[in-house]
């Protein structure tokens, strides 16, 4: 990890997914212009499971620094389909980049 987060809080191995945002409303209910916390879609936010609270900061190796800034959707319905808590969704512009990382388990680095 890069020394640019000196202050490391904790580390949790989760699934992180890439994802591009649809307009049809496949991955964003019909609305992909904001995320949960008013800002675009971008590599700099993450859209994470219900156990990240909005605004944490994360580093994903590979893929950068983040801030959770989106939920997946009702904690219910994440419970439901066995979403992990601590899951996130990666932003990338094309869906071959988004297939490329697909879905790993990955260590999640949460900086403070």
């Amino acid at each position: 990890m890069p020394m640019l987060f000196p202050f490391l809080f904790f580390v949790v191995v989760a699934t992180a997914t890439g994802y591009v945002p649809s307009a049809g409303g496949r991955n964003c209910n019909g609305d992909c212009s904001t995320t949960a916390s008013g800002l675009p879609p971008s590599s700099a936010l993450a859209s994470c499971g219900w156990g990240w609270e909005l605004g944490q900061k994360l580093y994903v190796p590979d893929y950068g620094a983040v801030i959770c800034g989106d939920r997946f959707g009702t904690r219910a319905a994440c419970e439901r389909i066995g979403i992990g808590l601590y899951a996130v969704d990666l932003f990338f512009t094309t869906e071959a980049e988004a297939l490329q990382w697909g879905r790993k388990k990955t260590v999640l680095y949460v900086i403070q």
